[in-house]
């Protein structure tokens, strides 16, 4: 083995620990985006089963676009990593 695979190796038992924290990162996004989804699909099961009678209102929309915008703000910082 020459000095560019023992170089090659190391550089890669380094960056375990790197990878690890990432993941770790990666997977707290993970769950908090499916808190979102989840909140989201309740609001749409809501709407089509006729449970809740909603007005097309302010309160309305802000119900059903902030939490997609949310979800996807978390979206976009996962991909940024």
């Amino acid at each position: 083995m020459g000095p560019s695979v023992l170089a090659g190796l190391g550089v890669m038992i380094l960056l375990i620990p790197v990878n690890a924290y990432i993941a770790s990162k990666v997977e707290t996004l993970q769950i908090k985006q499916m808190k979102l989804k989840d909140q989201r699909v309740k609001a749409m099961n809501e709407i089509l089963s006729g449970i809740k009678v909603f007005h097309l209102t302010r309160n309305f929309y802000n119900v059903l676009w902030n939490i997609p915008r949310r979800a996807n703000f978390i979206l976009h910082f996962i991909y940024r990593c």
